[in-house]
């Protein structure tokens, strides 16, 4: 199961170098090394995610260098 918060989620699953991101990765962005906010990679520097409380899920840009890839499959 999938830890619910994003700092959490950043050691779940295989840790995965950048350069070899694949669609459905999971893409942690990180304050420091915390992480602060999850989206699925999409392709193409795009990552699918809301990126705050109550706007809709949509496609868009990775908007930090500071992430990690973590990969759950």
């Amino acid at each position: 199961m999938l830890p619910h918060k994003a700092n959490e989620q950043q050691r779940s699953g295989t840790g995965v170098a950048k350069n070899k991101v694949l669609p459905g990765d999971l893409i942690v962005i990180r304050s420091g090394s915390y992480g602060t906010h999850v989206g699925i990679y999409a392709g193409g520097g795009y990552m699918y995610d809301s990126p705050r409380p109550g706007v809709r899920v949509g496609k868009h840009k990775i908007w930090s260098r500071n992430y990690v890839v973590r990969r759950l499959a």
